[in-house]
């Protein structure tokens, strides 16, 4: 590997049981502190600029490129006012010009442009995941990264210690006796982490990059939960369930993104492994080559950071979304635990006439957040907002459709995990034929989901409120 070192030694994480357990005691004491930090929205009266791989657009390039993107959709007001609105309330994200973005929406065809990306790689592969499990898919994608590294190409792992903390040190180990350069986010069994307060700092985003010319980014981790297509939803093979839905199956979404935005993630993975204790990488055109145009679609990687200054970005991105939708707000989220600003400018949006909808899991691997997050429908149905539950499936994906010009994809949910704590990152596409990709993919999930009637929701029995109003005492720390 080339590059300055900043830490030689190995990590060698605790055993599995010694992990767990200082995860627990850390989250509470994390917790204690939790309701002193605030959302802040970052805001520029200058907008974000737009480029083109040629550096910094002006007017006429700027104007060329939206059209190309948007075609007639370029023109409405509504779409250049919320296409301004997103610019100025994400000031330190750029939009560039020129790329190509295709969607997955399962494990397997996810992992299987993973697998093709990976074998065509010719310089480097850099991996940056929540969870990376040590179970039988997650020690194949291992084994594809080992394969190459004893190819010569580069390969650099970064995985998050309490997404990862249930994974044991013996596949990380074999990668790194491979070769494959490795490292934890904030590791559980280190003291700095205690002491810091930073446990709830977590790196939470999904990314894949091979040779600075691909990047995926999206909701889906390095783990079995993708190892079959979903029985419902999009990319279904079918209906119904296999069994326990949480098992496997999980019903999410990853980009696959060509061009020069592809630069931005690059940019990222750099600045989260080097303070992870990577090595230092001086920018070259091995790391970022530079890209042609694949494409039309506009993209920005909009990342947020809760020790930095892009804090507040996600809160920002999509409240400022939310504020200026004119036709169509079609989100789909798994933990949907949203600040009072969120949840007021969603009412808003319905009662001015957006077509808004909201896509949740009504099965999920955390029980709290579900009774959390129903405890707010009522007053959403009541203001019109159409609410959708998956029961055959966990819907794991966070994305979002605004009118017909802009589609949001990452790894940002709305509680405030993502809000306050977490490192995200959303691939936000200006597009007209992405955003109509979306909205297809939306209604074919509709299809198989459950609508909540407000009629029927105010009919729903007494055990089901009082979980509800329980949950709400955790709302900060779920």
């Amino acid at each position: 590997m080339t590059g300055k070192t900043l830490h030689t030694g190995a990590q060698h994480p605790a055993p599995r049981w010694w992990r767990a357990g200082l995860l627990g005691v850390l989250c509470s004491l994390g917790a204690c502190a939790g309701p002193a930090l605030r959302l802040v929205s970052p805001r520029d009266p200058t907008p974000a600029p737009i480029a083109t791989q040629a550096g910094a657009a002006d007017g006429a390039t700027m104007r060329a490129a939206l059209q190309r993107a948007l075609g007639a959709t370029a023109q409405r007001p509504a779409t250049r006012a919320l296409i301004q609105a997103l610019r100025t309330g994400m000031p330190h994200a750029t939009f560039v010009a020129g790329n190509r973005v295709d969607m997955f929406n399962d494990g397997p065809s996810t992992f299987t442009a993973y697998a093709e990306a990976i074998a065509a790689a010719r310089t480097h592969v850099h991996v940056e995941t929540y969870i990376f499990a040590d179970d039988a898919l997650g020690t194949r994608f291992a084994d594809l990264l080992i394969a190459k590294r004893r190819l010569g190409i580069e390969v650099r792992v970064l995985y998050d210690g309490a997404g990862s903390w249930a994974s044991g040190e013996a596949l990380f180990a074999q990668m790194r006796d491979a070769g494959v350069e490795v490292r934890e986010f904030r590791p559980l069994d280190s003291v700095r982490t205690l002491t810091s307060g930073r446990i709830n700092n977590r790196d939470h985003r999904k990314l894949l990059i091979v040779d600075g010319r691909i990047a995926f980014v999206g909701g889906i981790n390095i783990s079995g939960t993708y190892e079959h297509k979903p029985m419902s939803g999009s990319g279904s093979s079918g209906s119904g369930s296999r069994g326990n839905p949480l098992d496997d199956g999980w019903r999410d979404s990853q980009a696959r993104i060509e061009g020069p935005a592809v630069a931005q993630f690059q940019a990222l993975f750099f600045a989260t492994w080097t303070r992870a204790g990577g090595d230092v990488v001086t920018p070259s055109p091995r790391y970022f080559p530079r890209l042609a145009p694949a494409g039309k679609a506009l993209v920005a990687a909009v990342a947020s950071d809760a020790n930095g200054r892009t804090a507040g970005a996600m809160h920002a991105l999509h409240l400022e979304a939310i504020r200026h939708a004119a036709h169509r707000l079609w989100i789909t989220q798994a933990y949907f635990t949203p600040d009072r600003s969120l949840r007021e400018a969603l009412i808003d949006a319905a009662r001015r006439g957006v077509d808004t909808r909201i896509l949740l899991p009504g099965v999920s691997d955390s029980a709290l957040t579900l009774h959390a997050s129903r405890s707010i429908y009522g007053r959403l149905l009541a203001a019109g907002v159409r609410i959708y539950e998956h029961d055959a499936v966990f819907v794991h994906a966070k994305t979002v459709v605004i009118d017909e010009a802009v589609a949001f994809v990452g790894s940002a949910n709305l509680d405030l995990r993502s809000l306050v704590h977490n490192n995200e990152v959303v691939a936000v596409v200006i597009d007209a034929d992405f955003a109509r990709l979306m909205a297809q993919t939306y209604q074919t999930d509709l299809e198989t989901a459950r609508a909540i009637t407000r009629e029927a929701w105010q009919r729903r029995p007494w055990s089901d409120r009082l979980r509800e109003r329980g949950a709400r005492l955790f709302w900060y720390w779920i």
